[in-house]
């Protein structure tokens, strides 16, 4: 690589670093910035995995799962098991979910006949608050 072409990028990637925090999440201030973006990116480009921010979410949810890991360890549990949890600490029910769809679906999906989709797992981490990761 020249020196003109790592000006560039080196400009570039300063540029990018302002609107989106990519690199090593250390503390609660940058963890909170990125799984807000992570959401603002999940609303943007959803399921399409041809989305031309979809690498770039990816990379930010991989940076994000790894400060969790190391900071907030949880039990190996799938995201079904952490709605149904949810759905018991806050009194919901089947019909609680209208933004998922009607009872039947719900149903699937706490039965495992339906397995959560991206938008199922958007609306569900923004609704409790957290992370996608968590339903992962």
């Amino acid at each position: 690589m020249n020196a003109i072409a790592t000006q560039e990028l080196t400009q570039t990637w300063h540029k990018l670093q302002s609107y989106i925090p990519i690199g090593s999440i250390y503390t609660e201030q940058q963890y909170n910035t990125a799984v807000k973006t992570m959401n603002q990116l999940l609303d943007i480009v959803q399921d399409d995995e041809t989305h031309p921010l979809y690498n770039l979410l990816d990379t930010l949810s991989i940076l994000v799962q790894v400060y969790e890991e190391n900071h907030y360890p949880a039990p190996n549990v799938t995201g079904i098991e952490v709605l149904k949890f949810l759905m018991v600490e806050h009194g919901l029910s089947l019909s609680s979910f209208p933004e998922i769809g009607n009872e039947s679906i719900v149903s699937d999906l706490l039965t495992g006949k339906q397995d959560l989709e991206i938008k199922h797992i958007r609306v569900l981490a923004q609704r409790f608050g957290l992370s996608p990761l968590t339903f992962l």
